[in-house]
């Protein structure tokens, strides 16, 4: 008898939330390949087994592994007609591939050799060699000690590399997207959950780095956990709806620059006053401590090597939260700013529109107001200090001027003096600093 529940208990929403497969593809297998078999309500909605949802993963993990999904269904047929259940036979999809290692490859077994292979094989967009390390890193060592000492800190190096302008927005980028790939494997094989409580995991609007979330989840389904993960950007609109619907025991949210983190306090005073619990974590909160004060939630700290203890910590205890909150001049500033941006904008336009492409002049609008409403928000200008990293991305992605560059700081500062009154005096300060 298979250990796993062929009980029709789950509608294709839940089945979405826990595979990360959409509708369509679902379907779309059912109906090629005959797998999954949901069982039907009288109303002819599916309804899936917990089977079910394992099948899926299992497909899944199978095409993480680099298997087209025929050969997938194919592999599971042929275990079957062994007399084996694939649920229970397969083996880890970190296991060190059966194919010999790349030619040029020669491993060695230390961590710091390890990752700095792998390191080197991203800037090389050398795929092959990578995920080769990396299997062979899983095989020598616990999987958390991979993701730690390996995978998320040579990803660190990279992205400092990019800061440093000696790696690419795509080298960065080529990095990040093989360690989702092997998260997304580890989360799709991770055991059942044993713990009765839910925790939604996800990212607030204008977040749109999903790798701290990824490892929450991970880590926190490696322990039993069941855990909803709701990815990246997800809306404020509905979310009240959603956290009804699931009922969790803790909200976690991620946020590595000062507009998200803005986004998730917002979030964070809506749960606060339904009686919710978050824990909250990422980039911008460990440049600053006071800005974490500013969340009604549980700071995780800036180490992730501490973020599952101290959530299983909050899981099983009911510590005090206090919060700072802003006074209401601060409110009001932000509240004016806003009443007056599109008119700050115009301006811009007319002074700069000659002098500046439209389309480089939009993305600088919409990066500054985003900064100075987040700014507000928390109550403090003084927060952008280290959120002038859009520049950089204008000046190496669109290739503008420096002069065009200042021309623009400079114009935006000289209608904000105009146009805004006392109420949008440290906006004006803050503009006059960096213009």
């Amino acid at each position: 008898m298979s250990e796993f529940n062929d009980t029709p208990s789950f509608n294709l929403g839940v089945v979405i939330q826990e595979t990360g497969i959409n509708a369509d593809t679902l379907r779309a297998w059912e109906r090629r390949y005959g797998l999954p078999q949901p069982a039907r309500t009288e109303g002819r909605h599916r309804l899936y087994s917990q089977r079910d949802i394992d099948t899926i993963k299992w497909l899944s993990t199978r095409q993480a592994e680099g298997m087209s999904i025929s050969k997938a269904v194919n592999l599971w047929r042929t275990l079957e007609s062994e007399g084996n259940d694939p649920l229970l036979e397969m083996p880890s999809p970190l296991s060190v591939p059966s194919t010999p290692p790349p030619a040029e490859v020669s491993l060695g077994a230390k961590i710091e050799e390890l990752r700095e292979d792998w390191i080197q094989a991203c800037l090389d967009f050398n795929e092959t060699t990578a995920e080769y390390i990396a299997s062979h890193a899983f095989a020598l060592f616990p999987a958390e000690t991979v993701l730690f000492e390996i995978l998320f800190a040579g990803l660190a190096t990279v992205g400092e590399a990019w800061y440093q302008r000696r790696a690419t927005v795509q080298q960065e980028h080529f990095a990040a997207a093989l360690v989702t790939r092997r998260l997304n494997a580890l989360i799709a094989t991770a055991p059942p959950p044993i713990h009765r409580q839910s925790i939604i995991v996800g990212c607030p609007p204008k977040e749109d780095h999903t790798l701290s979330a990824l490892l929450i989840t991970y880590l926190l389904r490696s322990r039993g956990w069941h855990v909803v993960y709701l990815g990246a950007n997800v809306p404020l609109q509905n979310f009240q709806e959603t956290v009804d619907k699931v009922k969790p025991a803790l909200v976690v949210l991620v946020a590595q620059m000062l507009p998200a983190a803005s986004n998730l306090k917002d979030v964070a005073t809506e749960l606060a006053e339904a009686g919710i619990p978050i824990a909250f974590g990422g980039m911008i909160f460990s440049q600053s401590e006071k800005l974490a004060k500013q969340i009604p939630g549980f700071y995780l700290g800036n180490d992730l090597h501490n973020v599952l203890p101290v959530l299983e910590h909050l899981l099983t205890t009911a510590p005090s939260l206090t919060t700072a909150g802003i006074d209401d001049s601060q409110s009001d500033s932000l509240q004016h700013y806003v009443e007056m941006r599109a008119v700050i904008e115009e301006r811009l336009v007319a002074r700069l529109g000659a002098h500046m492409p439209y389309e480089y002049l939009q993305i600088a609008n919409q990066h500054v107001a985003q900064d100075i409403m987040a700014a507000l928000n928390f109550g403090d200008m003084g927060y952008l200090g280290s959120e002038l990293n859009w520049i950089s991305g204008l000046l190496e992605n669109a290739q503008v001027s420096d002069e065009m560059l200042r021309n623009y700081l400079g114009a935006y500062y000289q209608a904000a003096d105009e146009l805004l009154n006392e109420r949008g005096a440290q906006v004006v300060d803050w503009l006059a600093r960096v213009s």
